[in-house]
Parts: structure tokens; C-alpha cells; sequence
């Protein structure tokens, strides 16, 4: 179900971000929430400008898809692509140029397979306290991630 219990670990976002509250002031931190940065990118954008005190007549290209989801072409790519040590000291010593014509070599871009029952399921129970405790701590509604 769950191939790697690192990634679970880390996603706990009421610990990580009550440490950060715990360290720096509420007021000197900016919590995006990615469903209103998805929904209405400009505005988050503005918000995000007026809480650095960035003049806000720079306008950058909204319309660029960043990290978007692709798939390795085959099992023998997807092997590969999950050593991250391997693929960052290609990245460094490869030319960006180049490396972007690999990736569209060796990867599709593709939906996003579809999360099993059982592991939503899953998720949503592992998750639920501290999506609860997270609720509470930045004062939103986030019970939506858990349905």
C-alpha cells in the first residue's frame, strides 16, 4: 500500500508548522494554502507581494506550468529515476539544456493514476489527527484533505 513510511513521516504539516511558530513570530510567516494558490493564482501571488513588501507591479508569468505530473516511459526508467543521489549528480554535472531533453526522452506526461480505496482510506485515518490539529493551529478548515 504505503511503499515508504519516510514520506508519511514527513507529511505531519502540524508538527513541521507548529515548529515554525514555535521559533519565528505568527506575524512573520505566510502559510499558502495550495488549493487557493491553484484556485486563483494572482491573488496568492498578491498576497505573497504585500506580506515580503515586494512592489507588486512585477508581474510574472502565471501561465508556466511548473512541476508537472509525467511518468517514466517504462520500469526500467522508473528503476532508475529512484536513485535521487543519482539524479542529482547528473543534474550537476549535465548541462540544464540537456537534461531537459532526457527527461523528455525517458518520460510521458500523463494523468496521475488514481489512489486505491484502501489507501485513501488509509491516509485519511493516518492523517486525520493531525489535519485536525493543523485546523486549529492556523484557524482553516482543512478536514477537506481527508475526504
Amino acid at each position: 500500500m504505503i511503499n515508504n513510511l519516510n514520506w508519511l513521516i514527513t507529511s505531519l504539516f502540524h508538527y513541521k508548522n507548529s515548529r515554525y511558530l514555535e521559533v519565528f513570530y505568527k506575524e512573520n510567516i505566510m502559510f499558502i494554502d495550495y488549493e487557493d494558490f491553484k484556485n486563483d493564482v494572482s491573488v496568492v501571488v498578491d498576497k505573497a507581494y504585500l506580506f515580503l513588501g515586494v512592489n507588486n507591479d512585477f508581474q510574472p508569468n502565471l501561465k508556466k506550468k511548473h512541476n508537472t505530473y509525467t511518468m517514466p516511459k517504462n520500469s526500467i526508467i522508473r528503476f532508475i529515476y529512484s536513485f535521487a543521489s543519482f539524479r542529482k549528480f547528473l543534474t550537476n554535472i549535465v548541462p540544464k539544456s540537456i537534461v531537459k531533453r532526457i527527461r523528455n526522452l525517458l518520460f510521458k506526461s500523463d494523468k496521475k493514476p488514481a489512489l486505491s480505496n484502501d489507501t485513501r482510506k488509509f491516509l485519511a485515518s493516518y492523517f486525520k489527527d493531525d489535519v485536525d490539529y493543523l485546523s486549529v493551529l492556523l484557524n482553516k478548515n482543512y478536514s477537506k484533505w481527508i475526504k
